[in-house]
């Protein structure tokens, strides 16, 4: 069993110190666990989406065993040369377990599940049922929820994890449902669980950024769009890099015993909500014509050159839009102090500006990385 003695970690940046448990951040990635300690973890994964795969690769390189789950049987490069082992399965189709999946389940460590919740809740326990594994072997379980379970408040109010639940929303009232799922699950085995609400999430490929240079990529006016009525009644988003996700999500693996009680509900957010307008408004300042080249040339589009020409015009839209900002006082302001006292202060993207200056970063890296 981990304990006290055992290192910091995987993730990287923190060091115990004095009687409070307390955390401070270290500069550096470094992992002074004892070999055999990290291999003996394994993670099951059940959604190697944009957000189980991204953690999934990192995990596998600090020296983690992973097994994850995919709805297809295609399989990005990425993951297929990390090493993360990977199982086809579809709990929409799949009226059973299959034998492959259930070993790989008696391995595990640790679970995490990525799957969206749906109308029955979470779609492994209300179609399934988790089957009658080795759970002495489960030392932490993890889900990913949503901070749709919020009911929204005016935008000077922050929310924490205690605030009230929409429970007569649709979509949210799902998610409420698979978290209470979890609960009892976990309850009834003694096992640890996780419960992350997690806000919108973002990262190299998925972010307003990408999102204008798709636009651009066929012929989109990128003028009109922001004219168009996509802003119309736009409110306080809550977001967090997917950079930052994973880290935090580890970094609660490896730190299991410093947690209070079997179960623990933590809000994934920065520390910048913000209107859409406003992420967009900042993309838009980081629309030049290096990142729009280098995105054509990772995407291989051919077309017109004028498609990919920023008009000068198009500056002026962006210092429009912040006085577009509708006085609509909804919206989700997610405190995320929790999240920092238990695993970290820092952030390594705080706010959606720095999150937004990476992923463009990101973009001319991996174009250069991939020229001939």
């Amino acid at each position: 069993m981990w304990n006290r003695k055992s290192c910091f970690l995987l993730f990287p940046r923190f060091k115990l110190i004095g009687k409070a448990n307390k955390f401070v951040n270290k500069s550096s990635f470094t992992c002074c666990c004892h070999k055999a300690k990290v291999e003996d973890r394994h993670l099951f994964i059940f959604g190697l989406g944009y957000l189980g795969k991204a953690l999934a690769v990192q995990l596998v390189r600090q020296g983690w065993k992973v097994t994850g789950t995919k709805r297809t049987e295609s399989v990005e490069k990425e993951i297929l040369e990390s090493g993360v082992e990977v199982i086809p399965f579809d709990t929409e189709s799949s009226d059973d377990w299959n034998e492959t999946l259930l070993q790989k389940l008696n391995l595990a460590t640790h679970l995490l599940v990525c799957i969206p919740a749906n109308q029955r809740g979470d779609p492994l326990l209300s179609k399934l049922g988790l089957p009658n594994l080795q759970k002495h072997r489960i030392r932490w379980v993890g889900y990913i929820s949503s901070t749709l379970v919020y009911e929204a408040s005016d935008s000077m109010s922050w929310i924490d994890e205690n605030a009230p639940l929409a429970i007569q929303t649709k979509k949210a009232s799902y998610y409420i449902a698979a978290e209470e799922q979890w609960k009892r699950w976990t309850k009834d085995c003694n096992i640890r669980l996780m419960i992350f609400r997690l806000s919108a999430l973002y990262g190299p490929s998925r972010s307003a950024l990408d999102t204008l240079l798709r636009m651009q990529s066929i012929g989109w006016n990128i003028k009109e769009f922001f004219e168009s009525s996509s802003f119309a009644g736009d409110v306080m988003v809550s977001r967090i890099h997917q950079m930052d996700a994973c880290e935090k999500i580890a970094t609660s693996m490896l730190l299991e015993w410093t947690m209070p009680g079997n179960l623990c509900i933590v809000n994934l957010s920065d520390n910048l909500p913000c209107t859409r307008a406003e992420c967009f408004d900042y993309a838009f300042q980081l629309l030049d014509e290096d990142t729009i080249k280098a995105w054509r040339a990772l995407h291989k589009i051919k077309g017109d050159e004028d498609l990919f020409t920023v008009e000068r015009s198009w500056k002026e839209v962006g210092k429009q839009m912040r006085t577009r900002i509708t006085e609509h006082k909804k919206g989700k302001r997610i405190l995320n102090q929790k999240l920092k006292a238990l695993f970290g202060e820092s952030l390594y993207f705080p706010t959606f500006f720095q999150g937004l200056l990476q992923v463009k970063n990101d973009i001319l890296r991996r174009s250069l990385s991939e020229e001939p």
